[in-house]
């Protein structure tokens, strides 16, 4: 009889093992597996938590639209800018207004225009309140007076109909005002499309596009007039400098379109260009003004004199 040792019970255990456990690995490796259809036992279920999912997900997906849309009616009505309105007396301001006619932002052109916007936040107020409150500063501070009391109005905007609409309204409006705070008033009103040459160009003089747009109206008609002074000249000079004349800026402030025609456009252009020239730095040695003699002449008295509207107004036409 043979004697029973470990090792000899541990190769009858591992033989049976294998016996009891064959070894198919390689088999059904090679084995082709069939695709389960949807009807399988153990796929149940898992359609369901899908469409659990995806009603989780919706109501989220439908407030996030909602939550755009809120956002973006609330821009387009309060924050996007549908005008703009630009008072000139000789303080210049702009008033960017919204659909609702609230203003967005009020801005000093010059430096009377920030005398009078002083320590006032015109942000999310109507718009004739604004208006008022500014013609009040002025008066205030003395730039609108019984004799002083000339106001340009211009109205900026892409809606024919609502810049029309402005203009009568506020004109009407800044009439009463002036009218009962100095005892009498004179507005011009227009319309502007302030285009990036009619801004640089306002920049440049401290004014409204309006202003520039109503002097640039002038300069062209009546070439002898300096664009300068005209720009420098509080509204009421400018319009009284001219009485009698047949320049009437008025006239001028009236017109439907400050730029009708495609070339002035290009000559605005080249305006701008110079005066962007002229104030960059330059040698003394290339001074064009050292040429010049006290009377403005140059050395050979053939240089032009520049207008001074004391001396040469414009001829009555009649």
């Amino acid at each position: 009889m043979s004697t029973v040792t470990n090792d000899r019970v541990e190769r009858h255990l591992k033989n049976a093992v294998n016996d009891m456990v064959p070894n198919r690995a390689e088999a059904l490796w090679h084995q082709p597996v069939e695709r389960a259809d949807e009807t399988a036992w153990y796929l149940d279920g898992t359609a369901s938590r899908r469409r659990t999912a995806i009603k989780v997900l919706r109501p989220a997906l439908a407030a996030a639209a909602v939550f755009v849309l809120v956002f973006l009616a609330y821009f387009l009505v309060n924050l996007r800018i549908q005008a703009t309105v630009y008072l000139d007396v000789n303080p210049s301001v702009t008033l960017s207004v919204n659909s609702r006619e609230r203003v967005i932002r009020a801005e000093a052109n010059n430096p009377d225009g920030r005398i009078v916007l002083e320590d006032m936040n015109l942000k999310n107020t109507d718009l004739d309140v604004a208006v008022n409150a500014l013609l009040g500063s002025m008066v205030k501070h003395g730039y609108l007076t019984e004799t002083q009391n000339v106001v340009l109005l211009s109205v900026d905007c892409d809606s024919e109909k609502k810049s029309q609409t402005l203009r009568i309204e506020l004109s009407r409006q800044i009439d009463q005002s002036v009218d009962a705070m100095v005892g009498s008033a004179r507005v011009l009103d227009q319309s502007v499309d302030a285009d990036e040459a009619l801004v640089t160009l306002a920049d440049h003089y401290g004014i409204s596009p309006g202003k520039a747009a109503l002097i640039l109206r002038m300069q062209r008609e009546n070439p002898a007039l300096d664009l300068d002074k005209l720009a420098a000249m509080p509204l009421y000079e400018l319009a009284s400098r001219f009485s009698g004349t047949g320049v009437d800026p008025e006239d001028y402030a009236n017109l439907p379109d400050a730029f009708p025609e495609d070339p002035y456009l290009d000559e605005l252009e080249d305006l701008v260009d110079d005066l962007e020239d002229a104030q960059e730095p330059h040698d003394e040695e290339d001074d064009p003004d050292d040429d010049l003699d006290d009377s403005g002449d140059d050395e050979d008295g053939d240089g032009p004199e520049d207008w001074d509207p004391d001396d040469d107004e414009p001829e009555d036409d009649n």
